[in-house]
């Protein structure tokens, strides 16, 4: 099972995950108790040595935001 690594820098959040996850999509909510997971739309992941990545700005809301991966 892979998993989802997340790095933070003052540019935003850079997510990766192994090859092996093509056609998986990065998910996010910011209530794990309420609410529906939305699909991140964009930008689009890009493969490079092995791994997806994805590069998001910061988060424009005070709070929690939660990512995962769905098929």
């Amino acid at each position: 099972m892979g998993c989802l690594n997340i790095s933070w820098s003052g540019a935003g959040l850079t997510l990766a995950w192994p090859q092996a996850y093509t056609g998986f999509v990065v998910q996010a909510r910011t209530n794990l108790i309420w609410g529906d997971w939305q699909e991140v739309p964009s930008p689009t992941p890009y493969l490079s040595n092995g791994q997806w990545w994805l590069g998001l700005p910061p988060p424009s809301e005070a709070g929690s935001v939660f990512y995962r991966l769905a098929k």
